[in-house]
C-alpha cells in the first residue's frame, strides 16, 4: 500500500497526500530509534510530506530525526510543510527581510533546498482581523516581491496562507502572490469547505489541517477511517496533515490516504450529511 502524491494547485509543487504532523514527534514519546522507525515506515509507504515549526518545542528533535531519515533513504524525496508568521505578535508590519531570514534559518537545519509549501501567516498584537487586514492592504505589494522572489530563488515552492479567519481568507485569497490555503478541515470545522470548489477553479492549493479535530473525532474508533478520508474526497486537496504515535495509527492514516480518490460529489455528499 502506497500514498498516492497530489498537485498543490497548479503552481508545480507536488507532496504525499498524507504528511505527518510533526509537533508532539519528540521525547518522552519518541527518541531517537523509535522516531527513525516511524519516518522510515512512512518514507517506505510513500509519505514524504512533513509539516514543521520552529515554533514547536518538538522542532530540534525533528530536525536531526529527518536528517538521520535523508542518511537512511538518500534516495527518497522530503517536502517540507511550514508554518512561518511575517509579522509576528511582536512586529509592526511585513517585513520581506524577516521572512526570508525565517526561511532560511528552517532551512538551515533541515535535509531540505526549499520550503515546498510556506504557512504563511499575519500576525499582530491583538490577533485580530482589523490590523490583520490593514497589514495585507499596506504591505501586499511587499509581501507579493518576497514571496515571488523567495520562489524565483528557489528556496521556497509555494507560498500559502493560514488565514485565522473568514475577513482575512475572503482578502487575502484574492491575492495573485497566494497560491492556496493551509487550514482545519473536519467535522467540527467547516469553514474552508466553503472554498475548495473556488481554489481548485482559480488553480490554487489546500493543505487540510487536523482532521481529526484535535482528537475528538478519534474517541470514536469507527469514526477514523471516514475523519481521514473526508478532506482527500475534494480535488483541490494535496495533503492531509496528521500527527501520529506510532505504527499501527500510521497504518490506518496509510490506508485511508492510499484508499481515497477525489470524488466532488461524495465531498459534498458528506458535507452535507455532517450540516444535517
Amino acid at each position: 500500500m502506497r500514498v498516492p502524491r497530489r498537485a498543490f494547485g497548479g503552481c508545480g509543487v507536488e507532496l504525499s497526500a498524507l504528511a505527518l504532523g510533526t509537533m508532539r514527534l519528540m521525547p518522552p514519546k519518541f527518541d531517537a530509534d523509535s522516531a527513525m522507525a516511524l519516518l522510515t515506515h512512512l518514507s517506505d509507504h510513500g509519505v514524504t510530506s512533513f509539516h514543521v515549526s520552529a515554533e514547536y518545542d518538538s522542532h530540534p528533535f525533528v530536525s536531526d530525526a529527518l536528517a538521520a531519515l535523508r542518511r537512511a533513504r538518500p534516495s527518497a524525496p522530503i517536502e517540507i510543510i511550514a508554518k512561518l508568521a511575517a509579522p509576528h505578535f511582536d512586529e509592526d508590519g511585513f517585513s520581506a527581510q524577516r521572512l526570508r531570514e525565517r526561511v532560511e534559518a528552517l532551512l538551515q537545519g533541515l535535509p531540505a533546498e526549499r520550503v515546498d509549501v510556506v504557512q504563511w501567516m499575519a500576525r499582530h498584537t491583538p490577533n485580530e482581523d482589523a490590523p490583520r487586514l490593514a497589514v495585507l492592504e499596506r504591505d501586499r505589494d511587499l509581501i507579493g516581491e518576497a514571496a515571488g522572489r523567495l520562489k524565483a530563488e528557489g528556496r521556497i515552492g509555494a507560498f500559502a496562507v493560514f488565514p485565522y479567519s473568514e475577513p482575512f481568507r475572503r482578502a487575502v485569497l484574492a491575492e495573485p502572490f497566494v497560491d492556496g490555503l493551509v487550514d482545519y478541515l473536519n467535522a467540527g470545522e467547516l469553514e474552508a469547505a466553503d472554498w475548495l470548489d473556488r481554489l481548485r477553479a482559480r488553480g490554487q492549493g489546500f493543505v487540510a489541517m487536523r482532521p481529526l479535530f484535535a482528537g475528538q473525532l478519534a474517541r470514536d474508533p469507527g469514526g477514523v477511517d471516514a475523519a481521514l478520508s473526508f478532506p482527500l474526497l475534494h480535488p483541490a486537496t494535496a495533503a492531509m496533515v496528521v500527527g501520529l504515535s506510532d505504527i499501527r495509527q500510521a497504518d490506518q492514516a496509510i490506508a485511508a490516504a492510499s484508499e481515497t480518490g477525489a470524488d466532488p460529489n461524495a465531498f459534498r455528499e458528506a458535507v452535507s450529511n455532517i450540516i444535517v
